[in-house]
């Protein structure tokens, strides 16, 4: 179950997130006050990242070592990478379409 939830977790991490809040403490103990504005705004904002943030502090008990942080990378720039690159590519459509 647990590799199941992982594998959501890379494709969909908001779901994840959201059953992991609802039917488990896996959120509740990673915030040192567990509020529902906190896990919110880490659902909307960075899912991927809050996601990899629950887990080092539930698994590695807060400790962050080379490859927490070098996961942590990969998960900032899954959250924020995505929509730069749809900016860029829109942009480049609007310029190279024929003026009428």
């Amino acid at each position: 179950m647990g590799c199941l939830l992982a594998l959501l977790g890379a494709f969909f991490p908001r779901v994840v997130l959201v059953i992991a809040y609802l039917f488990t403490s896996f959120v509740h103990r990673a915030l040192p006050a567990p509020t529902l504005l906190w896990a919110a705004l880490g659902l909307v904002f960075a899912p991927t990242s809050f996601l990899w943030l629950c887990a080092v502090q539930n698994w590695y008990g807060g400790q962050w070592g080379c490859f927490q942080l070098l996961v942590m990378a990969f998960a900032l720039s899954a959250d924020f990478g995505a929509g730069g690159r749809g900016a860029y590519e829109l942009r480049g459509r609007r310029s190279a379409r024929p003026a009428a």
